[in-house]
């Protein structure tokens, strides 16, 4: 599922990807765990720099998304 998932993001932003880098990005983003998550609450906003907290927020709808699933209670994180 990490695999494709990867390749899917790798596609929708233009970039094509063979099957060993597709590998190596998983491995150095995720180790070889099953599931993406670390099991923390809040772990994904660690990996977020200034830059692109910045960026994400300026997604129409983006913010929103985040509070609409419960990651967030408000645009303040």
């Amino acid at each position: 599922m990490q695999l494709q998932t990867i390749n899917a993001i790798a596609q929708h932003i233009g970039i094509s990807l063979p099957p060993e880098k597709i590998v190596a990005v998983r491995d150095e983003l995720f180790g070889r765990s099953i599931t993406f998550r670390e099991g923390k609450i809040d772990g994904w906003k660690k990996h977020f720099t200034s830059e692109m907290k910045a960026a994400y927020k300026a997604v129409p709808g983006a913010n929103q998304l985040l509070i609409d699933l419960g990651y967030e209670k408000d645009a303040n994180w």
